[in-house]
């Protein structure tokens, strides 16, 4: 006998009531776009998709920034980023950090601040084997390169909170040789102040790996990697994200680099089982150029489907996405919007007179789904 192909019911027609169901491939074929005005249904519609995926033993992880799907769950342990997960900031390469920090620096002090990264991780794993500064005037340029050629891609991480101190001592042994006009030492130093005072932010100590040995926390990474691993057990992890709004652009970088950790874990796994990320107010963890192609949600939305990585990506707007991003998705769940810019972004859909209004005039819970190249339909989501 055949196996059941698993399918998830998006909704009943409005008049004649009857189901629009699909399969989990073609809804996932590879990512599904849910879009509305904020209060229209779009959280509702991910979580009875949620439900479904679970009801079907499918994996999956749900990012979630409100802290609404956490709510409702029945986990055992309820994983709160800022209070029993954290996130190593030295994750972050020289430019992912200084977008995560909202600073303003030209490539000069990206690489100061790269070369800064490398020192403090070779005075880690290579040299002194602790906590410590990088001497770069014992050692010459040829030295530190090949030091660094040294590493493994497992030692990246390294006491951040010597980062600025770090480069406080490259900048004492450059202007020992001369190497800078007093003007740029004047700026480079004001920038090494402005870092360290970022770094000194309190908020930032909440998603720092743990200190206080009493308290279990969990890193945001290995808990990507391990729900990927029981995928094939049908685990679901949500993780709550809503003590991230606080640091502005750093949540974005924090997500774009936990992404790409998960693509990378799939990508070097023999064994793909099918995980399905739902990503609730999407719009809060896209960075400022939305364009950049190493961004962890780019690549996730383009690669993901070869490493059986499947995105269902909620939003208020179509807007927050570039064309190229929406061309990854191949299912859309409107639920009410009145913008006619936004209409015209909308992907799978040539938004006619007739069809604009009704979204425009969509109620709470109802949504216009269109799977692929079949014929959108009206519906209810079942609540």
């Amino acid at each position: 006998m055949a196996d059941t192909v698993p399918t998830i019911q998006l909704g009943k027609t409005f008049y004649l009531k009857r189901p629009i169901n699909a399969t989990i491939d073609q809804i996932f074929a590879p990512h599904l776009l849910l879009v509305g005005q904020t209060g229209a249904g779009k959280s509702t519609t991910l979580k009875q998709i949620s439900r479904q995926l679970f009801a079907n033993k499918a994996g999956q992880i749900i990012f979630d920034p409100t802290g609404e799907f956490a709510a409702q769950e029945s986990q055992q342990i309820k994983y709160i980023l800022g209070d029993n997960v954290f996130f190593d900031l030295s994750r972050l390469n020289a430019n992912e950090l200084i977008a995560a920090l909202d600073l303003h620096w030209d490539n000069s002090l990206a690489d100061r601040l790269s070369h800064a990264q490398s020192g403090l991780r070779i005075a880690r794993y290579i040299l002194a084997g602790q906590e410590t500064l990088w001497d770069g005037q014992k050692h010459t340029n040829a030295e530190f390169f090949d030091l660094k050629e040294q590493l493994f891609a497992s030692q990246w991480d390294y006491p951040l909170h010597l980062l600025a101190q770090q480069m406080q001592q490259d900048l004492a042994a450059d202007q020992a040789q001369n190497r800078l006009t007093e003007q740029q030492s004047r700026n480079c130093q004001q920038e090494i102040n402005r870092l360290a005072d970022r770094l000194s932010d309190p908020r930032l100590k909440t998603i720092a790996p743990n200190q206080d040995q009493s308290k279990t926390k969990y890193d945001l990474v290995y808990l990507l990697q391990l729900a990927a691993a029981k995928a094939n057990y049908g685990a679901k992890i949500t993780i709550n994200l809503a003590q991230l709004k606080e640091l502005g652009p750093l949540q974005a970088a924090i997500m774009s680099a936990a992404w790409q950790q998960l693509l990378l874990f799939q990508t070097k796994a023999n064994k793909k089982k099918a995980v399905y990320l739902l990503i609730d107010e999407g719009h809060r963890f896209l960075t400022a150029d939305q364009e950049d192609r190493q961004n962890g949600l780019a690549q996730i939305l383009r690669e993901g489907r070869k490493e059986q990585l499947f995105v269902a990506f909620a939003s208020q707007s179509p807007l927050d996405l570039p064309p190229a991003l929406l061309g990854q998705f191949s299912t859309l769940i409107c639920h009410r919007l009145v913008n006619p810019a936004e209409w015209r972004q909308l992907p799978l859909l040539w938004p006619t007179v007739r069809l604009t209004k009704k979204i425009a005039r969509l109620e709470t819970g109802q949504a216009l789904i269109k799977l692929g190249r079949q014929k959108e339909k009206f519906g209810q989501i079942e609540l």
